[in-house]
């Protein structure tokens, strides 16, 4: 039979492990980082609908803005977008015309940007996802 301190000392040990191992997983979550998703010539649905240039960026900008982006034209069939979220700033690049656009990675801050290029915060990834998204829902609406 287990005395009472043997009791005492088995838990307080399952209690010091429990919380290791917690730890742990919140930090590993904390910090995932996952190949940079670039897009690549994503083709304007146009369902027999043809768009200029200039309607193309219209829709980019404007689901943009959605999101909390800041999209600026910078050249003909070129933009730079820049996403300010809390102590994170995603800036990207996004080239267009009537027919496709791609979002590619420009710069980072706070976003654990390997400087070999091949990874960043999962959260950015997310965050190109969701512009994603919402720019094909807007030139659907076009």
């Amino acid at each position: 039979m287990m005395k009472q301190s043997e009791i005492l000392l088995a838990g307080k040990k399952t209690l010091k492990l429990s919380s290791m191992l917690i730890l742990l997983i919140v930090f590993m979550i904390g910090c995932r980082t996952q190949p940079i998703y670039n897009i690549e010539k994503t083709h304007v649905f146009t369902e027999n609908k043809e768009f200029t240039k200039h309607q193309v960026y219209l829709a980019i900008k404007k689901a943009g803005a959605s999101l909390g982006w800041i999209i600026l034209k910078t050249n003909d069939g070129k933009a730079i977008g820049k996403l300010y979220l809390r102590d994170h700033i995603a800036v990207v690049t996004i080239n267009y015309s009537k027919e496709y656009y791609d979002i590619t990675y420009k710069d980072s801050t706070n976003l654990k940007y390997n400087s070999d290029g091949k990874s960043i915060h999962s959260n950015y990834n997310s965050w190109i996802r969701n512009l994603r998204h919402k720019i094909d829902v807007q030139l659907s609406l076009l």
